[in-house]
């Protein structure tokens, strides 16, 4: 596998495709656990950015948050429509 050259295939299909447990999430596997924490770091960052947004402090920062919202389609694009649109506002308060 490409995408992690340090690890022996071995290992990868173990971390990434097996069927073992992670200890108190009774039928999750790796697999999902990995995805399931990928989301929420994703979710923070949004929410970060949100409130950036809220106090027109840093567009860079709410634009990132706003990328960072696309996994829920609709809401995502909207919010990079938005906060693109409103990239005078950010100005203005500097």
């Amino acid at each position: 596998m490409l995408f992690m050259p340090f690890l022996p295939d071995a290992w990868q299909n173990y971390i990434l495709w097996g069927h073992n447990v992670i200890a108190a999430f009774v039928g999750i596997t790796n697999r999902w656990a990995i995805v399931g924490g990928c989301l929420a770091i994703l979710g923070i960052i949004a929410i970060v950015g949100g409130i950036s947004t809220v106090k027109r402090k840093r567009f860079g920062l709410s634009l990132a948050g706003a990328i960072c919202a696309m996994p829920s389609w609709i809401l995502g694009i909207l919010a990079v429509t938005f906060v693109a649109l409103g990239k005078r506002e950010f100005k203005a308060e500097n």
